[in-house]
């Protein structure tokens, strides 16, 4: 399974994440001035911009700047994998309730679907999300198989 870069896309939450650093043209006005006051030429200074980017970003990445970000060496805890098992017990109880006020309103299935279709909307997930879900939870289910294989034998 490929890591995720951060927590909240590896659970779910985020279908990507980009980080930035707000930069403004003052900023690089500044930077500018100051290396053409030592004698640089513009190529040199977009070089040492250049190096200045990797040195922040490489600060960044090793000194855990950045909250959330994954290392590759990290993978999901056993207190993340129970906060996940929490949710779903959560989650399952929130459905339970909305289920039943949806058929004690006796919704025709049509109006379901636009329920459903615009929730999912709101939500910004995508079929992406789904097909990852269901990788997922397949996944899972091929573990549980695998245990009970051995369980029977």
């Amino acid at each position: 399974m490929q890591q995720s870069p951060h927590i909240l896309t590896q659970m779910g939450v985020l279908s990507s994440f980009s980080v930035a650093k707000k930069v403004t043209e003052d900023d690089i006005s500044k930077f500018f001035k100051k290396h053409k006051k030592l004698g640089k030429t513009e190529d040199e200074i977009g070089e040492l911009l250049k190096q200045k980017i990797y040195e922040e970003i490489r600060d960044a990445l090793v000194n855990h700047k950045i909250p959330g970000l994954l290392t590759p060496m990290e993978v999901i805890t056993p207190n993340v994998e129970s906060k996940l098992n929490e949710n779903m017990t959560d989650l399952n109880r929130f459905i339970m309730v909305i289920a039943h006020k949806l058929i004690e309103k006796k919704y025709d299935k049509y109006s379901l679907c636009y329920f459903i279709n615009s929730l999912v909307n709101m939500l910004g997930l995508s079929e992406r999300d789904f097909e990852r879900f269901h990788k997922r939870m397949q996944s899972k289910d091929d573990e549980r198989t695998d245990d009970d294989d051995e369980n029977e034998e």
